[in-house]
């Protein structure tokens, strides 16, 4: 069957796969940081006007988390994710506009930078060459084989998604002219081609479809009724289209039981596959995602640097995060807080001092020779 990234959407795995991905990267903050020249530390750029655009509002018409969802549903289903860069005077970035993969073309202009080609629904197109120092597109891509654009879930997995929309299919159309058994009317007469028409439609009309299941049957004329089995493929309907439910998992890299698969997942491993998802699974697009807003958005910049903060999505059970958060202030690792911070509630005064049992001190330089 075609499959496209519309039609895909058909496919109830698939949607929900691209609304639990595009939704974890939109939920998530990403922030702009600026590099300390001590200990490779950080510390939030607030006043960097590209932290606003990060944070809250990319253009006059779109939020921040409009505008990632937008954006991570293309590079899912396309493979590819655009956004024209508007810029003032000086470079700096003033708004970000979403474009629509489908419109959008790359080729090479004669100089040999990527040109970008957008049509319009006016039917005009629009160009863009890329500029090395100030992109004037942001393009995230998925995985790519030649680096210059990305291929999507949808294309790679295409014979697979195309079984799972024909199990669909032909879901529907067991469930519409099966519900009753299978079977066949027989009579010891021969039937004019009238009369057998006229016995196909009536018999249709009031035994077939959902509707007229369990319906009672009246047959006059000598006409009998003998059901047939149903066909082990057919008993088999239900296996396949939970078995593609995995496959879509496995397509989109996340575990079965958050796209409604809960045939293997236990008490003692969904946290575990839990975290998981958030290193494996999300991983790579957050890095896909920072490492083209760094390049693109921030260009030769080495002082500011932009990362999400997925912080929200490792958090364990209150009893073992609480036992994390006692043994990172009891060892000085965070103070009081920081911990706080983490916790979602306010700053308290002395909370900022970073604490040490008493009974530790430096090692000897010459301890732990050996006698």
């Amino acid at each position: 069957m075609a499959i496209t990234a519309d039609t895909s959407l058909a496919i109830p795995a698939v949607v929900s796969a691209v609304h639990l991905i595009a939704g974890t990267i939109s939920q998530v903050p990403i922030k702009l940081f600026r590099r300390l020249g001590r200990g490779g530390g950080k510390v939030v750029e607030q006043n960097h006007p590209l932290h606003t655009i990060l944070v809250n509002q990319v253009n006059p018409e779109t939020d921040a988390f409009v505008f990632k969802e937008i954006m991570a549903t293309a590079l899912l289903l396309h493979g590819n994710a655009y956004a024209e860069i508007q810029r003032d005077a000086r470079g700096r970035v003033q708004h970000l506009w979403f474009l629509n993969p489908d419109q959008m073309q790359i080729d090479r202009a004669a100089s040999g930078r990527l040109r970008y080609r957008y049509g319009l629904n006016s039917g005009e197109v629009v160009t863009w060459i890329d500029d090395p120092v100030y992109p004037p597109i942001l393009h995230i891509k998925a995985y790519s084989r030649d680096g210059i654009v990305g291929t999507s879930v949808i294309s790679q997995c295409r014979d697979s998604l195309g079984l799972s929309k024909a199990a669909e299919s032909y879901a529907g159309t067991f469930f519409a002219n099966g519900a009753r058994p299978n079977g066949v009317l027989q009579t010891k007469g021969q039937l004019t081609p009238e009369a057998h028409q006229r016995l196909r439609q009536s018999w249709s009309n009031h035994h077939g479809g959902l509707s007229n299941a369990n319906r009672l049957a009246i047959l006059e004329e000598g006409i009998t009724f003998q059901a047939t089995s149903i066909a082990p493929e057919d008993a088999q309907l239900l296996a396949t289209r939970k078995f593609q439910v995995e496959d879509v998992a496995r397509a989109f890299r996340v575990p079965s039981h958050l796209i409604g698969s809960l045939d293997r997942s236990t008490f003692s491993n969904i946290e575990q596959q839990a975290l998981e998802f958030v290193v494996h699974s999300m991983g790579p697009w957050f890095k896909r995602i920072e490492s083209a807003i760094n390049k693109q958005l921030l260009g030769r910049s080495t002082v500011h640097f932009a990362e999400f903060v997925p912080d929200a999505l490792l958090r364990s059970d209150t009893a073992s995060r609480m036992s994390a958060h006692a043994t990172a202030i009891q060892n000085g690792f965070l103070s009081v807080n920081e911990v706080r911070a983490i916790e979602n509630r306010n700053a308290v005064d002395g909370g900022d001092t970073l604490l040490r049992p008493l009974n530790m001190g430096p090692i000897p330089a010459d301890a732990g020779g050996s006698e």
